[in-house]
């Protein structure tokens, strides 16, 4: 439904642009960057947000505007953002603009204020009038004129004095040829070198009706590693017998009699026949053999990494371009017959 002004009562949507997200038979060309997630930085690397979002021209396959969700830091005070009246084409309270499927912090900037840096992924405003965080807020509802030229007036310059001054339709339709509005212009200052861009739908956008685009693609090779197991060592103990031999000297104890002649005349005699005993213990030494345990050395296990080389080869291809019949063409071709 469109929005209406709460002024006039007149019907002030520009129908003619909506969110791709909302275009279901629409996306970003093959080749070409698509921006929504990319951070949104100023010049010199301050932080403005995250794009939402594209809005595009249905009847001209151009995309317009980049709807930027502001970094929290970015807000400010949403008072003055929100708008009074219809100066932002969002109602009459400070609170009606904020009736869409988006929160408070999104805005809308014209695509041409923006430069792609494809190597980290943002993208780079410049030309911007004042503080971003005052900008009329977008609620993800219709686009009305009234909002545009609230837009306009922040950005400043000729296009704002020309959409005020030349009515709604009329003017916003003017303005779009500007700098600002061109988004062939922005994907062309991109950062790196992978040509012009733009967005499309179904069938492409195109920059005129004479140009058309093809993408020749080709493969590459990109070896990975994977780790898989190549075998198993296994380091256990096992226990060898062994026979040992070993000279022990033992002693013993032996008995030795000595007979002694007896000089002494008077010592007594014994009676003959008296039994008499002694008795005299022998000793001997006996090999006793221990075992006990005892740390010999320690065995200490590692895994060590080497590296070899291996030549890895795969078939890639390539597509070329090739013209068949009409010789009135020019450049770096394959050409066949």
């Amino acid at each position: 439904m469109a929005n209406r002004d709460m002024t006039t009562g007149a019907t002030n949507a520009n129908t003619d642009l909506s969110r791709l997200k909302d275009l279901h038979d629409y996306d970003v060309a093959d080749g070409y960057p698509d921006i929504r997630g990319w951070e949104v930085k100023t010049r010199d690397g301050l932080k403005l947000g995250k794009v939402k979002d594209l809005i595009v021209s249905q009847s001209e396959l151009r995309v317009r505007y980049i709807d930027v969700e502001l970094d929290r830091s970015m807000r400010g005070d949403t008072s003055s953002a929100r708008g009074t009246g219809t100066s932002a084409g969002m109602g009459t309270s400070s609170t009606a603009g904020i009736v869409g499927d988006l929160d408070e912090g999104h805005v809308l900037l014209p695509i041409g204020t923006a430069q792609l840096d494809d190597t980290n992924d943002d993208v780079i405003v410049e030309g911007l009038g004042g503080d971003v965080g005052s900008y009329p807020r977008y609620s993800g509802t219709h686009i009305t004129h009234d909002y545009e030229r609230s837009v306009q007036s922040h950005l400043g310059g000729a296009a704002a004095g020309a959409a005020g001054a030349a009515g709604a339709a009329g003017a916003m339709g003017a303005s779009y040829d500007s700098e600002q509005y061109d988004d062939q212009r922005a994907f062309a200052r991109r950062r790196t070198n992978r040509g012009t861009a733009g967005m499309a739908g179904t069938t492409g956008m195109t920059d005129s009706d004479t140009e058309q685009r093809i993408t020749l693609n080709e493969e590459q090779m990109r070896v990975r590693k994977e780790q898989h197991q190549a075998g198993e060592v296994e380091i256990r103990k096992t226990v060898d017998t062994e026979h040992v031999r070993e000279n022990v000297p033992l002693s013993h104890e032996e008995v030795t009699l000595e007979r002694r002649p007896i000089s002494d005349t008077g010592m007594n005699a014994g009676t003959i026949g008296d039994d008499q005993e002694i008795r005299v213990p022998v000793m001997r030494e006996e090999a006793v053999v221990e075992k006990r345990a005892v740390p010999r050395e320690q065995i200490i296990v590692r895994k060590q990494t080497r590296t070899e080389n291996q030549t890895v080869e795969a078939d890639l291809r390539r597509e070329r371009l090739q013209v068949e019949g009409d010789q009135n063409v020019s450049g770096d071709i394959d050409r066949r017959i």
